[in-house]
């Protein structure tokens, strides 16, 4: 399962480099989670990549729980796996339109 979410972040904590290298550190210590570039001074985003999806879940809530972080916006939730697609597979009859009825012409 695939998370992508944004954490927002409290008013100028990245302006405080310190408080903010640590929270990045924290974060990118949890090798199920990439963060990406920072939008607005505020906003953080990252995706969560985890098999689990009881894991994505308490991953995403770590994350709330973390200093500097206001809330977390779920953006995107993927729950694709190997086992849930389905596979094409030939019909069996003749679905060609070979044959086929035309309609009538308008007159």
């Amino acid at each position: 399962m695939i998370a992508s979410v944004v954490a927002r972040l409290e008013f100028g904590l990245s302006l405080k480099t310190d408080r903010f290298e640590t929270l990045k550190s924290q974060i990118t210590a949890k090798q199920e989670i990439e963060i990406g570039e920072l939008v607005d001074q505020c906003a953080l985003p990252m995706i969560i990549d985890h098999p689990d999806k009881n894991e994505v879940h308490n991953l995403t809530r770590w994350v709330q729980s973390l200093s500097g972080v206001e809330f977390v916006d779920v953006v995107l939730v993927c729950l694709e796996n190997e086992s849930s697609t389905i596979k094409a597979t030939k019909p069996s009859r003749d679905l060609s339109l070979e044959g086929a009825r035309q309609p009538d012409a308008i007159t």
